[in-house]
């Protein structure tokens, strides 16, 4: 919740040129239990992207790119899953998993979000450099939050 109002208040106020915008409502995503219910998951995805749809009025595009991501984030998890596997319950800012591990995990799923996003947004098959500049630089912002948000949220623990 506080980083959707963030989202929603100050980081969407903020006009940081077209090539970056962060979408740092996503790493809320990031953060949930490794093993979380498919179903729950799915379903805290549709509607918090219906909720930032509404407020960002963009006709579901959110709401799509994080039904995406966390439709393929068992498929991420599994990619990269550690030679000993998943504690239960584990959490991915959780200090077992390493600094290469987060970035795997955390920069595959924040660039699927952000490539379904900006191309469902774009509509046209034109403009593929600029929406790939775009995902870039958007998914290295959003990034850089999620992991000073793992840095913060590690320090609590």
């Amino acid at each position: 919740m506080f980083l959707f109002l963030l989202q929603i208040v100050i980081v969407d106020s903020i006009f940081l040129g077209w090539y970056f915008t962060p979408y740092i409502y996503i790493v809320f995503f990031l953060f949930l239990p490794l093993n979380i219910s498919r179903n729950l998951l799915l379903t805290l995805s549709f509607l918090m992207g219906l909720w930032v749809d509404f407020f960002m009025q963009s006709l579901g595009f959110h709401a799509l790119a994080l039904l995406v991501m966390n439709f393929i984030r068992p498929l991420i998890l599994r990619r990269f899953e550690p030679s000993e596997g998943y504690q239960a319950g584990a959490l991915a800012q959780s200090k077992r998993y390493n600094f290469i591990w987060f970035f795997l995990y955390a920069s595959s799923s924040i660039i699927v979000f952000h490539a379904v996003l900006l191309i469902a947004e774009k509509s046209a098959l034109t403009g593929w450099v600029d929406i790939g500049g775009k995902i870039l630089f958007s998914s290295l912002i959003t990034l850089c939050f999620a992991f000073l948000m793992r840095a913060m949220l590690s320090k609590s623990e």
